[in-house]
């Protein structure tokens, strides 16, 4: 509910100090907040990427639908 607050008071026209003092927060968790919302329409905090997501292959497919696989490319 607060980040919709910090929002809210955003778009009404306060700065990001004014936001800041109002929700008794810091100026950076402010943008931090406003820049969410601008990105992604919500401001929650963006879902974190598990260790197991960072290390998944990538698998490009060309138009054909074959895998491509980028040693097998030429410069």
């Amino acid at each position: 509910a607060k980040r919709w607050l910090i929002v809210g008071a955003y778009q009404a026209g306060a700065h990001e100090k004014q936001v800041a003092r109002i929700a008794g927060l810091s100026r950076t968790a402010v943008r931090h907040i406003l820049l969410n919302y601008q990105r992604t329409g919500s401001p929650s905090l963006p879902k974190r990427v598990s260790s197991k997501e960072k290390t998944k292959p990538v698998i490009e497919y060309d138009e054909n639908g074959n895998i491509i696989d980028s040693e097998d490319e030429e410069v």
